[in-house]
């Protein structure tokens, strides 16, 4: 099954290292990306945002097929909460 979470950032920017290791402890699977490499990720993001989104972004495709959700440079309890309302990660996982 393909991660139905995917980090859009540029490999040295801080945040997105903070995401993908917040993710990494969370033992969730996710795909990463860098926008400024891919021009299919550059546009997604762009019919999303403006021309130039703040970077990262998170994009977590909801379970019932009702679309994704994007969260510009999340903090630690939103992308947890945004992930275990979507069912990705358990209570269990969510209060570590």
């Amino acid at each position: 099954m393909a991660s139905r979470v995917t980090i859009y950032g540029t490999k040295n920017d801080q945040d997105t290292k903070r995401l993908r290791r917040e993710m990494n402890v969370m033992f969730v699977e996710y795909e990463w990306t860098d926008p400024t490499n891919d021009s299919k990720a550059k546009l997604k993001l762009s019919d999303w945002t403006d021309t130039n989104p703040t970077l990262p972004v998170v994009e977590v495709q909801r379970g019932d097929d009702r679309g994704s959700v994007f969260l510009k440079n999340p903090d630690e309890p939103t992308l947890r909460q945004c992930l275990y309302s979507e069912g990705i990660v358990s209570v269990t996982s969510y209060w570590i």
